[in-house]
């Protein structure tokens, strides 16, 4: 009976503490999205899958955040047979700013900008691609595949909903609007949902 007790005791000044203790302001930020990635000049652009590894540092009032990230997208388009196909992926090196603008509870309203560099590199297959000119268009058939390399800069700016519970180590963000712009008339566009873990 003593040893039971004993147990007990352990176990409750052992959740005691780890609930008193003081969460750290740096997180791990681990995400998965869906979108758009491509370049207006029509070397490439796509739908696909977006992956998101990052870190995050409070750095005042636990409302603004430092937010170094990597995201990695493998995207493609390619609308029927006769449609040349693209297939390429896409890794950024972002680096913004995330504030909370509006709270209640456990629920916050954030926005984020800053800037990215980043490549692309592909393949495009043969068949029929548009090609844009002044005002005109024009549909070239390609009977040779080419090799997509793009080296990527530019801005971000994002919405979202942080999802935070007092004294949680987690914390769930979902991030409809993610967009990216830059050189070569670049546009992504995505949907994120993420988890933050305290560390």
């Amino acid at each position: 009976m003593k040893k039971v007790l004993f147990v007990f005791l352990v176990l409750g000044l052992f959740i005691n503490e780890s609930h008193s203790q003081k969460l750290s302001k740096s997180s791990l930020s681990y995400g998965l999205g869906i979108g758009y990635s491509g370049s207006g000049n029509n070397d490439y652009g796509g739908v696909g899958l977006s992956l998101l590894i990052g870190y995050k540092r409070d750095i005042w009032k636990d409302r603004l955040r430092l937010n170094p990230n990597l995201t990695v997208g493998s995207y493609k388009n390619g609308k029927d047979d006769k449609t040349r196909d693209k297939y390429f992926n896409v890794a950024n090196l972002n680096l913004s700013l995330e504030y909370d603008f509006l709270r209640y509870k456990a629920f916050s309203l954030n926005i984020e900008t800053g800037g990215l560099v980043g490549f692309a590199n592909g393949l495009k297959g043969v068949g029929v691609e548009t090609e844009f000119g002044d005002a005109t268009y024009t549909d070239i058939m390609h009977t040779e595949s080419e090799f997509i390399e793009n080296f990527n800069y530019g801005a971000i700016v994002g919405f979202g909903l942080m999802i935070s519970p007092l004294n949680s180590k987690y914390a769930i963000k979902i991030s409809p609007v993610n967009l990216h712009f830059g050189n070569e008339d670049l546009t992504e566009l995505h949907s994120f949902i993420s988890i933050d873990i305290k560390l």
